[in-house]
């Protein structure tokens, strides 16, 4: 089992890291099927446990990599199998974990934002006052963190704002550092969260580079979290149309930290798409149009 454990962490490693999809597609696999064996077979009680625990950060790892790379069925599909691992395992802070691969998972329809906050509030209402450890903390603050994104895509600027605020109030319980806190939450990734739902809520230009400058992004040492920090500040800026060469620098940025995860994301590929819309009438930049081919985006 401790070589078990000690796979599913290098798979996340992969995952969160250094966004290499490949290593994750290779390894992931069995993994799965081995913890699949462990918690339905005659193990003893402890190590069936432990291969549940296992099973729901696997599953996750599953889903987010399925959801990144435009399998949105398969994703959500993981998503459950997590839930229903926590399920067996009877642990609150699994079945955290489990409702925040849920949220993250769910289709993206804007009638599903309703029911996704719902999940959100629900989950954190449930594990905040049980957080004690710097595990459960993590996982209940990204749970607040969800709520408050739930909330901002709804246009419901009190409640994002109440959820930030504990979310705020759970980071300065856990150290400010990334890579030991579960989802790298701590007061950095709060105040990375404050640019995306800034821009969620249709913020741009100045508002996003001032909420930007606000993070330091020496602490963002995992490139999923870093990447993904400087494509919100990105599609930000973008909407400022005298800014579009300020846009291109911060999802260069992106696409050079993680480029497997940057070239299948969605938002970035809509972004850079409508960059290459607005400056066709100038014939564009070349390091627009170069990325614009790596992401196989018209231009």
């Amino acid at each position: 089992m401790t070589e078990l454990a000690a796979e599913v962490t290098a798979v996340q490693a992969a995952y969160y890291a250094r966004c290499d999809y490949v290593t994750v597609g290779e390894r992931l696999p069995a993994v799965l099927d081995e913890l699949h064996a462990w918690s339905c077979t005659g193990a003893s009680e402890g190590d069936r446990e432990t291969a549940l625990g296992l099973l729901v950060e696997a599953c996750m790892t599953a889903g987010f990599t399925a959801k990144d790379l435009g399998y949105p069925d398969l994703a959500h599909v993981a998503a459950l199998r997590a839930g229903h691992a926590a399920d067996l395992l009877g642990d609150p802070v699994a079945a955290g974990k489990a409702a925040f691969a849920r949220f993250h998972t769910m289709p993206r329809a804007i009638s599903s934002w309703d029911r996704a906050l719902v999940i959100a509030e629900r989950a954190a209402s449930v594990l905040e006052p049980r957080a004690s450890d710097t595990d459960s903390i993590s996982v209940a603050g990204m749970l607040t963190l969800s709520a408050a994104l739930a909330a901002a895509v709804l246009q419901r600027g009190q409640v994002m704002e109440h959820w930030l605020s504990q979310a705020a109030a759970l980071a300065v319980r856990v150290p400010d550092e990334m890579t030991g806190n579960w989802q790298s939450f701590c007061a950095t990734n709060v105040a990375v969260w404050r640019t995306s739902l800034a821009v969620e809520r249709g913020e741009a230009g100045g508002k996003i580079a001032e909420l930007a400058r606000a993070v330091d992004e020496r602490k963002l040492t995992t490139r999923t979290r870093r990447a993904d920090f400087l494509v919100d500040v990105g599609r930000g800026v973008a909407r400022d149309p005298k800014a579009g060469a300020e846009a291109v620098g911060w999802l260069h940025r992106a696409e050079e930290v993680a480029p497997q995860r940057v070239r299948n994301y969605a938002p970035a590929r809509e972004t850079v798409a409508h960059l290459i819309t607005r400056a066709r009438a100038t014939a564009g930049g070349r390091e627009l149009r170069g990325m614009a081919a790596r992401m196989g985006v018209p231009h």
